[in-house]
């Protein structure tokens, strides 16, 4: 205390008892984790002043003094490279094994070698291993909100520690570092750096390969989410390019640990426009009596149509047709294949003969919503699916419709069951669905059309959970400031 009289400072020993402690003064590091940082440090030389160690940052030069104390030094330890370690392949049935011939042709279609992980640049020194999950969650949400600022170079920087710190935690496939990637892409392309968004891309593609397999449901919906990205982007002949190569991954019946990558359209891919008249390609969508197989259908349909694959148009048609006649309890399939064929008719055929079927898919979803069969998830979905695809359309007053009708009936449907058991879990998918309409609408800057949709959300939490719940009180803030931010989650990540 007597130095601190001397420099005049205040004689609180807590306080600076915590400060002192906080910089890791007075306090030696155990053997076990300076060993363990060493490692870490010879694995990526040159490229870290610092570390994280249970959660606080160590200098290197306080870990080599460390070191030197015991005796010890740090090349002996072996390098362990930062890798993106994920399960083997779960088996998972590919189209081929629903009675589809192979061939056998050259792989040039496919790219060789490895897929390049985020976190290979010598000169990245963002690391969050080691951080608590609330920091990185922080980091993710902060990260957003710089890319919605156009803080591109603190966007990349923020979102990059959170994603090393989240697939330290979980595994690559896991929502919460998937859905960190794909921020990071989007922070990439809005910064002109394209080919980085591409090898993000490809290894979330490979970790969805590697962990589940090409076929799975989940790693097919993250290619429909990639070529609609690439569509979005103005990217068309990528898209295609990746549609067709998913195809020849079927046809030549590669192995199901195959990572389709995104790349620039090759003189390869000339070879799309003979898909439609290609033995196999009509044979993927024979008639199946097996709903998982049906399934499957819809999934590479949906992504075939968004890569604008020629000759979609004649298999959505024969799809409807057999679809239509399921139970009522399938009948969901029906509304998605309307939807799909409503994009194909949208490419092929133009907008005016799109808006003709969107009444029928209107009238599809109408009676599964009537009769409550399928689950209420499903319907929501659906409905967003609709609404989405009259905005292709060019039917924007068809648009407004079916997202104003769709949720008046569904918000009936939950309040009709207040009391049921799956009461929660449906207003919490409704409640998600109203903030997701009302962020797509503040991501366009409507700020009016946006409120409308927090106010509904916070209504209907309020109705459920009542005033004090987190959901209610975290929607209370967006209508009173008129601007919905959150952690980075939708509201339904609190159940």
């Amino acid at each position: 205390m007597s130095a601190m009289e001397k420099y005049g400072l205040p004689k609180s020993e807590r306080i600076w008892k915590a400060r002192f402690k906080s910089w890791g003064m007075f306090k030696n590091l155990r053997g076990n984790d300076v060993r363990r940082v060493a490692r870490e440090l010879n694995a990526r030389p040159g490229r870290d002043s610092e570390v994280f160690l249970n959660g606080k940052k160590i200098s290197m030069e306080r870990v080599q003094r460390s070191l030197a104390k015991r005796g010890e030094s740090g090349p002996e330890a072996k390098a362990a490279s930062i890798t993106v370690q994920t399960p083997p392949a779960t088996c998972v049935a590919s189209p081929i094994s629903m009675g589809i011939t192979a061939k056998t042709t050259a792989c040039a279609l496919f790219s060789g070698g490895e897929v390049k992980g985020p976190f290979d640049v010598q000169s990245f020194r963002a690391d969050g291993r080691g951080l608590p999950m609330q920091e990185l969650l922080g980091l993710k949400a902060k990260g957003a909100k710089q890319i919605s600022d156009r803080q591109l170079d603190e966007a990349i920087l923020s979102l990059r520690t959170a994603l090393t710190g989240l697939q330290h935690v979980h595994k690559s496939t896991h929502p919460s570092v998937v859905e960190t990637a794909w921020c990071l892409v989007d922070a990439y392309v809005l910064n002109q750096k394209v080919q980085s968004g591409d090898d993000i891309i490809n290894w979330i593609s490979s970790a969805y390969s590697q962990d589940l397999s090409l076929w799975h449901p989940q790693t097919l919906t993250h290619y429909l989410r990639v070529v609609e990205k690439l569509q979005a982007r103005g990217r068309g002949d990528d898209a295609k390019s990746l549609g067709f190569r998913l195809f020849a991954a079927i046809r030549d019946d590669m192995p199901s640990t195959k990572v389709i990558q995104v790349r620039q359209c090759s003189d390869h891919d000339s070879q799309f426009d003979s898909v439609a008249s290609d033995a196999e390609f009509q044979r993927i969508f024979d008639e199946r009596s097996d709903i998982g197989e049906i399934d499957q259908q819809l999934r590479l349909a949906s992504i075939w149509s968004v890569s604008t694959l020629p000759g979609m148009q004649s298999v959505m048609e024969q799809l409807i047709l057999r679809l239509a006649s399921l139970p009522l309890d399938f009948r969901d399939r029906e509304v998605d294949a309307r939807c799909i064929y409503i994009r194909v008719l949208v490419y092929e055929k133009g907008q005016e003969t799109a808006r003709s079927e969107c009444k029928r898919a209107r009238d599809s979803l109408a009676d599964l919503i009537h009769a409550n069969r399928p689950p209420f998830a499903t319907l929501v979905r659906l409905s967003k699916e609709l609404a989405h695809v009259h905005k292709q359309a060019g039917d924007s007053s068809g648009f407004q419709t079916v997202q104003k009708w769709t949720a008046n009936k569904l918000e009936n449907y939950v309040l009709r069951l207040f009391s049921g058991p799956d009461c929660s879990s449906n207003a919490s998918a409704l409640i998600d669905h109203f903030v997701e309409v009302g962020l797509s609408y503040q991501n366009h800057s409507k700020q009016g059309e946006a409120h409308r949709w927090f106010e509904r959300a916070h209504g209907l939490s309020v109705k459920i959970f009542g005033c004090d719940d987190s959901t209610s009180q975290r929607l209370e803030k967006a209508v009173r400031e008129r601007w919905y931010c959150g952690d980075g989650n939708l509201p339904s990540s609190r159940h």
